[in-house]
């Protein structure tokens, strides 16, 4: 760690040790942090909002439990910062929209979860300099279409009449404002993965997308039908570059302490090492779930919480119905960090790459107790 941040935590170490001796160490009295970073230095542990839907970035490893599951190359840098900081690090694993949201507001002190950089994003939240440059071969941003559509869609100029897919408030959403001269229609999603389903299943007719998120979907499924548009990308600001973490406005010290942390992890290579062993590790989890190595009780388990929360959700919108009979549901594949995300006559769960993976139920026959559910923002027909 630089000299400078550790000048600068000791001395916060100590105004720490200080106020507690005048004070009796109360648990009742306020905090006496001056900003967030003292706050953090304080409470003695950190919060990191992530998505953790995105290998090698951010993933599950189905075979560990609790925070250890949490599992890339964005959490190790979690991790990194917070052992600069000389904290612990608390890893809350939400939806990106809420990732987002949790740091616009204040709730938690960081996002990390392969942020770009937008002119948008930055006026919610603070961000960080660049800690990632892609620059290999699937570097920058292109199209990705259905395959049976490339000899029709070849550029930005083919959009006018077709429907385009963007996450919401990103990057792409940026591009498209920017660089496509028409589009038939515009759909708005909160994660990127989200967009290639809608894609993949027909509702959409091309998604704007980071060409490696693409490649890495595609390679994770390779019956999904869909291809990358060749020899185009959209033009790039160059100050736009990198990966970044996101925090609340207004909190310089902590701004300053994490770029700080930035910086040597980009002098000593770092975070590329990272990268490259949570690709292999991805590589590794993806097999061990297709071979099915992967302790199926593990899984069960998961599965089981997951159609807790659902019974939850369901109950607590319709309390008069009866809760969906759990037995009915059958593991088809076992992947990852099993998580419901929509019911309709099916649970589905997010795999290692977003993709999504079924869980197979008897559909409900129309005008049984089952229509009309809602579960989060989705209606069970």
């Amino acid at each position: 760690m630089n000299t400078k941040l550790t000048k600068r935590l000791l001395a916060l170490c100590c105004a720490g040790a200080l106020a507690l001796a005048g004070t009796g160490c109360s648990a009742e009295e306020p905090s006496s942090a001056a900003n967030r970073l003292e706050e953090i230095q304080e409470r003695g542990y950190i919060e990191v909002a992530t998505e953790p839907y995105f290998s090698p970035y951010e993933f599950i490893d189905p075979s560990k439990s609790g925070d250890a599951m949490y599992v890339g190359s964005d959490i190790e840098l979690a991790h990194h910062i917070a052992d600069s900081l000389g904290v612990e690090c608390h890893i809350v694993p939400l939806e990106f929209s809420a990732v987002l949201a949790g740091v616009t507001s204040g709730k938690y002190d960081l996002a990390i979860s392969a942020l770009a950089y937008t002119p948008a994003r930055a006026e919610a939240m603070a961000l960080s300099d660049g800690y990632y440059f892609d620059t290999g071969e699937n570097s920058g941003y292109g199209l990705m279409v259905r395959t049976e559509d490339l000899a029709a869609i070849t550029s930005a100029d083919d959009l006018a009449d077709r429907t385009v897919v963007v996450q919401s408030g990103s990057m792409q959403e940026l591009l498209l404002n920017t660089q496509v001269p028409a589009v038939g229609e515009t759909k708005l999603v909160s994660a990127t993965t989200d967009g290639f389903l809608m894609v993949q299943e027909d509702k959409a007719d091309a998604i704007i997308t980071a060409i490696g998120t693409a490649q890495l979907y595609i390679e994770a499924n390779p019956g999904c039908g869909m291809s990358i548009v060749p020899d185009f990308k959209f033009t790039e600001d160059p100050a736009y570059a990198g990966t970044r973490v996101g925090l609340p406005l207004n909190e310089p010290e902590l701004l300053e302490a994490v770029n700080e942390i930035i910086a040597e992890v980009n002098e000593q290579g770092l975070y590329a090492g990272w990268y490259d062993e949570y690709l292999q590790y991805a590589a590794q989890v993806k097999e061990m779930l297709a071979t099915d190595k992967l302790l199926t009780a593990n899984a069960k388990a998961q599965l089981t919480v997951a159609v807790a929360a659902l019974e939850e959700a369901a109950t607590a919108s319709n309390p008069n119905q009866e809760p969906l009979d759990a037995k009915r549901l059958a593991v088809e594949n076992l992947v990852n960090g099993l998580y419901t995300i929509s019911v309709n006559g099916k649970a589905q769960v997010k795999g290692l790459y977003g993709e999504l993976h079924t869980i197979k139920a008897p559909a409900p026959e129309e005008g049984t107790k089952f229509a009309g559910w809602k579960v989060g923002d989705k209606t069970v027909s």
